[in-house]
């Protein structure tokens, strides 16, 4: 979160890494007091860490400043491609991992797979969440699909859900996050993560 690094910065203390991830738009939101100290942050005279190659160009561009891309810590003991666990499901399998907030694209993703759902009958999506996000897109949304809901999976049952699916969508409008474990699988999972810069 930007505001840390002013923290970091002003305490003068140590080597000083600013760990960038956040997009414009997430400032944005909280209004023009919190955008100014956003794009203020970025001229602080410290080592910036972030987990996007956009980010990274973007920084460069927009404040002349180098960037490190430094990917989100994985367990590759247990991320790695396995067996399909959804060979019983019929259909092209999209997975969606829900976190209950529109700004991380929820709604988004329901609304692109009710598109979807019109025109391919085959889709199948497969939802990964709490029982109570569940009903709260349920709540907000008219979900128009047949769905499969698995409720918060173990590490290993999800590294089994990544290797099944035939598409893994991770929607997000102000993050940069990426998904680098998802890298190392076969090349039949496609990966779509489209942000508010797509």
């Amino acid at each position: 979160w930007f505001l840390t690094s002013i923290a970091v910065y002003r305490s003068g203390k140590g080597k000083q890494f600013y760990y960038f991830m956040d997009f414009e738009e997430l400032a944005e939101k909280h209004g023009p007091y919190y955008h100014k100290i956003f794009r203020e942050s970025l001229y602080l005279r410290m080592n910036i860490i972030t987990i996007s190659s956009w980010l990274k160009e973007w920084i460069k561009k927009c404040y002349n400043k180098n960037a490190i891309v430094a990917g989100v810590g994985i367990e590759q003991e247990v991320f790695y491609p396995r067996l399909n666990i959804l060979g019983n499901i019929s259909g092209y399998k999209v997975m969606g991992i829900f976190r209950g907030f529109d700004y991380k694209g929820d709604t988004d993703l329901i609304n692109a797979l009710n598109i979807v759902a019109e025109k391919i009958t085959e889709i199948n999506p497969i939802i990964v969440c709490s029982k109570d996000t569940l009903n709260g897109l349920k709540e907000k949304n008219d979900i128009k699909f047949n769905y499969t809901f698995f409720e918060r999976p173990s590490d290993d049952k999800l590294a089994e859900l990544y290797s099944s699916c035939d598409l893994f969508v991770l929607p997000h409008i102000s993050k940069a996050m990426v998904c680098l474990h998802l890298n190392r699988w076969p090349a039949e999972l496609q990966l779509l993560q489209p942000t508010a810069k797509e």
